[in-house]
C-alpha cells in the first residue's frame, strides 16, 4: 500500500514538471494539489508504522514470558528502523528521534534478560511504545496535541536509559552504557 501510494505521488509530480517544462498551450489545471498527495503517502506510512508497532509489542510481550519461544524478537530492529525512517520520511524528526532512542534501548536488552525485566523498567518499556503508537494515530487522526503525547515517550525512554559507565549487555557483546 505504501509502494503504491508512493509511486502514485512520484508519477503526478513527474507530470506536474513535464508540464512545467512544455509549452504553455498544452497546460491544464491540476487535478489534485500537491498537499491532498502527501496527506495520502502520510496516512499510509503511518498505518505501516503503527502495524510495525504492534508486532513490535507482539515481539516483546512474547518475549517477556516465553523467551526461548520468541522468535520474532530478532526482527525488532529492523522494525525499529523502519518506523525510523518512515517518521522521518513524513517530517516527523522528533518522533523519529524519539524512536531511535527506543529502538537502542532494545537493542542493549538480550533477549535472555528480556524475560526478567521486569517491574518499573518493563512498565517504562510499555509506556514508551504505547506513547510513540498514541502519537502516530493522533497525527493520523488530525489532533492538534499530539506533542504532549511524544513529551510522554521521551521521558520513558530517557528512564530507561542506563546510567553511564554502566555495562549493558547486548545481543551477543558487551558495550558500555553511556
Amino acid at each position: 500500500g505504501v509502494a503504491a501510494a508512493l509511486i502514485s505521488v512520484e508519477d503526478k509530480l513527474d507530470g506536474q514538471l513535464v508540464k512545467l517544462i512544455l509549452p504553455e498551450s498544452g497546460k491544464r489545471a491540476a487535478a489534485a494539489p500537491v498537499d491532498e498527495e502527501f496527506r495520502q503517502v502520510r496516512d499510509a506510512v503511518l498505518r505501516e508504522c503503527v502495524v510495525n508497532l504492534a508486532r513490535i509489542k507482539d515481539a516483546i510481550a512474547l518475549a517477556a514470558h516465553a523467551p526461548a519461544e520468541a522468535q520474532g524478537y530478532d526482527q525488532v530492529p529492523q522494525l525499529v528502523r523502519g518506523i525510523t525512517a518512515g517518521l522521518l520520511m513524513i517530517e516527523e524528526p522528533r518522533a523519529g528521534e524519539v524512536m531511535d532512542r527506543l529502538g537502542r534501548v532494545l537493542a542493549g536488552v538480550a533477549l535472555p534478560d528480556l524475560g526478567g525485566l521486569a517491574g518499573q523498567r518493563l512498565d517504562l518499556l510499555a509506556d514508551a511504545i504505547v506513547a510513540v503508537e498514541y502519537y502516530m494515530e493522533m497525527l493520523q487522526a488530525g489532533r492538534p496535541d499530539a506533542a504532549q503525547v511524544l513529551d510522554g515517550a521521551e521521558r520513558a525512554v530517557l528512564a530507561l536509559r542506563p546510567a553511564t559507565g554502566r555495562v549493558v549487555r547486548s545481543t551477543g557483546a558487551i558495550q558500555r552504557g553511556g
